[in-house]
């Protein structure tokens, strides 16, 4: 499996493409959420095409619109303790990808919470993959 980088100098922040999958689908959701429509459509567009390989990463909406991170640790909230594989295979579909357990929703506020706390070191960049 690969991961994406994401950069802001100095600090850099590895995320594996999974765990930013699951990240991107409940950004889109908290965005969503809060009626932020065209926030929504530019996560959206975080691509991901292959092992490690994701294009069109730009990080300056969630710098922009900080309270997508908060709507989306709402919107993993609502499903309990796990994201169940039902939900998964349904909502998160990508060729390629296999969900063949349920994840952990602590993992998965985790992993934006850590994403958080780096692009708001000083509003950071990513660059495509």
């Amino acid at each position: 499996m690969g991961h994406h980088i994401f950069v802001n100098e100095p600090s850099v922040l590895v995320i594996e493409d999974g765990d930013l999958e699951l990240a991107r689908h409940f950004l889109i959701l908290g965005a969503m959420d809060l009626g932020l429509d065209e926030a929504g459509k530019a996560i959206e567009r975080w691509e991901w095409n292959g092992p490690g390989v994701w294009i069109n990463v730009e990080t300056r909406v969630l710098v922009d619109h900080p309270a997508i991170f908060e709507a989306a640790v709402q919107a993993i909230d609502r499903l309990g303790t796990t994201i169940d594989v039902a939900y998964l295979k349904t909502k998160l579909r990508r060729f390629g990808t296999i969900w063949l357990r349920p994840q952990e929703v602590r993992l998965v506020v985790q992993n934006i919470n850590r994403l958080r706390q780096h692009v708001s070191v000083g509003g950071a960049e990513s660059p495509e993959s």
